[in-house]
């Protein structure tokens, strides 16, 4: 209870603890750390120590923007749903493009990982199962050209 009273004193050890819990755990953009500390601090104290953490190394929207976008890659999911997250939360669109571009992903083989995971041997003349398909590719979010070329890749064919 006592650090409570000194955090009355001074909310910007309130929140620099805050952070730090936060960021232990997971990174966090910048946006994301604002919005939490708003509800409960004072905008400017809030904007003092989010510019403090961010001088001092301890927040990156590009160091969360990279753990994302792996993160995101991993679990197979497409172009358009990371950007459209990125978005959210609250990440410039040109770092976004620095992070893919370092990152390099192959959505072509990803939304064909997607399919194979989820639907490893449709039957290609069922028109149901392959609009299905193309709705489960568009949901984790790829390009019509990517779920295009994950319908048409066949498995069997590359052994």
């Amino acid at each position: 209870m006592q650090q409570s009273k000194s955090d009355e004193a001074d909310p910007q050890s309130a929140i620099r603890h805050k952070a730090f819990r936060l960021l232990a755990r997971r990174d966090y953009s910048l946006k994301e750390m604002q919005q939490k500390f708003e509800r409960e601090f004072d905008a400017a104290d809030v904007a003092q120590v989010l510019e403090w953490l961010v001088a001092e190394g301890y927040q990156s929207d590009h160091r969360f923007c990279s753990s994302y976008v792996r993160n995101r890659i991993s679990q197979l999911q497409g172009l358009n749903k990371i950007r459209f997250d990125m978005r959210q939360k609250g990440v410039a669109d040109d770092l976004l493009a620095q992070v893919l571009e370092e990152e390099a992903p192959d959505w072509f083989e990803l939304a064909r990982a997607a399919r194979l995971r989820r639907f490893p041997c449709p039957d290609r003349t069922d028109r149901k199962l392959m609009a299905k398909i193309m709705r489960h590719l568009f949901q984790r979010g790829f390009a019509m050209e990517e779920a295009r070329y994950a319908l048409e890749v066949d498995p069997q064919e590359e052994h």
